[in-house]
Formats: C-alpha cells, sequence, structure tokens
C-alpha cells in the first residue's frame, strides 16, 4: 500500500446522528508518469453484506495505477478462468484508440451498520433497515466527497446492488459499474434461509487468538485468500465492552435484518435496471447461489441497456473473498475496455 496516502474518517450518513466510516487511498504523484498521463479516476468499492471495506485491500494493493501499466495486473495464469456470457457492447467491432487514463483515489466505505460504521454507530442501530439506506448514504458521502474525475463503481453482492441502485436514483452518478454476483435476483425462500443463517452466526470469542483460529479451521472460510481472510479478522472484529473477548462489528441482528429487508429493494432495482445507462459489466460465479444462470442472465443483465456479463468459473458467491486477483484483473480490463467509448469521459457535475 506504499503506494498511496491513506486517510480514515467518518462522515456524516444520511440519517441525523448517525455516520459512515470510509478510507481514502490517494495516489502518490510519485508512481505515476510525469506529468500524469491522460483522464483521473476515482474508484469507489462497496461490500457485501456482513463484511467490510478492508476485503478490497488486496485488489486494491494490486490494481494498475494507470493505462500504461497495464501489464502491471496479475498474470492469466495466477487467475481463476474467466469466459464471457452476454455482451451488448460493441466489443466486436474495432474499438477506438484506448483513452489513457491514471486512478487518482480509490474510495471503500462501511455501510450504517457494518464494520467501523457499525462500531461508530452503536446505540443508535434500529430494526427499520434497507438496501435502499445504502444508496442514500453512498450518495451523501459522495456529495462530501465533491468528487469531479469519472466515478467507477465496483461492487460485490449487496455492494452491488446499492451501485445500481444509486445509479437508477441519481442517474450519472457513476461512469461505470462492474456488478461483482450482487444480491437482487432473489426469492423470499432464499431471504428467509439467509436471514436465518446470519441469525445464528458466531459472533464472540475469548480473544483475539481464538478467533483466528476459528476463521483459519472453519471449512466455510477454506477457499478464501489467505490474505482476504487476516484481513476479515484483524478489521471485522473489535474488542467488547470487557476490554479482553472480541465480537464481530457487524452483529448477527443487523445482517440478518438486512437480509429479511431485501425483497422490496431487490425487486426494485430490477424494474428500474433499464434506467441505467453507463456500461455495467456483470461478473458472475459458476457457482454462485445468488445469481443462477440463465434467468439471472435473462431477467437481470438483459435489462441494462449497454452491459455485458462474464462468468469466473471453479468459485462461488464470494468471489473477491475467493479470487482477488482475477478481481483485480477484471477491474483494470473493464475500466481500460469501457473508457474507449468515449461520451462517458464527460467531467462529473457535483452531486
Amino acid at each position: 500500500m506504499d503506494r498511496f496516502d491513506i486517510a480514515t474518517e467518518v462522515l456524516p450518513s444520511s440519517r441525523p446522528g448517525q455516520v459512515n466510516a470510509i478510507k481514502q487511498f490517494r495516489t502518490r504523484q510519485a508512481c505515476l508518469a510525469t506529468p500524469p498521463k491522460g483522464v483521473g479516476l476515482t474508484l469507489l468499492f462497496a461490500h457485501a453484506t456482513g463484511f467490510h471495506k478492508e476485503l478490497w485491500e488486496p485488489i486494491i494493493a494490486r490494481l494498475p495505477l494507470e493505462s500504461s501499466s497495464m501489464e502491471e495486473a496479475p498474470a492469466a495464469a495466477k487467475t481463476q478462468a474467466v469466459v464471457p456470457i452476454l455482451s451488448e457492447y460493441p466489443w466486436t467491432a474495432a474499438l477506438p484508440t484506448a483513452v489513457p487514463w491514471h486512478i487518482e483515489q480509490i474510495v471503500t466505505f462501511d455501510i450504517w451498520n457494518h464494520g467501523d460504521s457499525a462500531v461508530a454507530n452503536q446505540g443508535t442501530l434500529t430494526d427499520d433497515e434497507s438496501v435502499f439506506r445504502g444508496s442514500e448514504d453512498c450518495s451523501v458521502l459522495l456529495a462530501q466527497l465533491q468528487i469531479t474525475t469519472p466515478l467507477i463503481g465496483v461492487g460485490h453482492s449487496m455492494g452491488g446492488t446499492v451501485l445500481m441502485m444509486l445509479e437508477t436514483m441519481r442517474p450519472g452518478t457513476f461512469t461505470t459499474i462492474l456488478s461483482i454476483d450482487p444480491a437482487i435476483y432473489f426469492s423470499q425462500r432464499t431471504l428467509g434461509r439467509l436471514a436465518h443463517q446470519a441469525s445464528k452466526r458466531r459472533s464472540a470469542w475469548p480473544s483475539w487468538q481464538a478467533a483466528s483460529q476459528y476463521f483459519n479451521s472453519n471449512p466455510f472460510y477454506d477457499h478464501w485468500h489467505p490474505e482476504v481472510r487476516d484481513l476479515h479478522v484483524r478489521y471485522g472484529l473489535t474488542t467488547a465492552s470487557d476490554g479482553a473477548s472480541v465480537q464481530l462489528k457487524c452483529s448477527p441482528t443487523q445482517e440478518a435484518l438486512l437480509y429479511a429487508c431485501a425483497g422490496p429493494g431487490s425487486r426494485w432495482t430490477i424494474e428500474h435496471l433499464h434506467e441505467v445507462r453507463c456500461p455495467v459489466r456483470f461478473m458472475l460465479a459458476e457457482k454462485s447461489f445468488l445469481c443462477p444462470q440463465p434467468h439471472f442472465v435473462r431477467d437481470v443483465v438483459k435489462a441494462c441497456r449497454l452491459v455485458d456479463a462474464v462468468q469466473v468459473k471453479s468459485v462461488g458467491h464470494f468471489i473477491p473473498m475467493e479470487a482477488p486477483l482475477t478481481v483485480t484483473q477484471q477491474v483494470a480490463q473493464f475500466v481500460h475496455q469501457s473508457l474507449s467509448l468515449g461520451p462517458v469521459l464527460a467531467p462529473r457535475p457535483r452531486l
């Protein structure tokens, strides 16, 4: 992470008295060409339900910082196979000359009841929550950051839904969106099962060592990249009030509430996907339980205007946790390709 100046802070959220914790990674000028070439970009990463902003850091640490260093992206031999499913982009035609770009900053954030936001908002959390709140918070956050560069959204699961929902509410917010196995296509049965599982999740351990042993021995996390698993223990937990034991920052109750309340937001998002005008790539897991094919492609992917979809082989729903190198490669490639469409490069107005 020595390529960035990193700052953490809390900003007012969409609900009075609550905040969102954010982390900003500003690219050090010494790590870019002199002067920086092409259009400057901001990338916004949105996490999945039950997790937190720090899980993006193995991907951020490996991203090429400018188009001229695309060869720095992880080699294909180290990544999972990615195959195209559907494309409404003009990729099959000759693309214009690639637009040079560089990353000015990257922003990650914890939604109101996850990660450091949950710790800061302790005592103010309610049982009246929905994914709409995530989009509202994201909009308020971006307004405070006053981002004027083209904005690339990258979201996993609930994070993918939050970004798509925000773009339908405020068209033109994003230049492009990479939506990774988004939590949009739910049955009520699936939501009930996820809420039940979340409510029964173990949330406390007698010590940091005991917590680390639990996550490293739990079969659920066997397929996670070790770096991501370590970050989850380090940043997904906090010391409890007794000063010795540790607990999840996102409580099982709050996680279960999001699943229980996800139905209306998911249906609303699907009904409004045709209003998303920026280029979108859906990155789907071959073994996903949330994005079943071909139904997901028919009902969700094809609802967007300028869209393509790829499938990552041999992974489940938790693609960024299982295959961070593959996600890094896809983020860089998608930015490079989508910016070649040209019109999306108009400067963003201040929100």
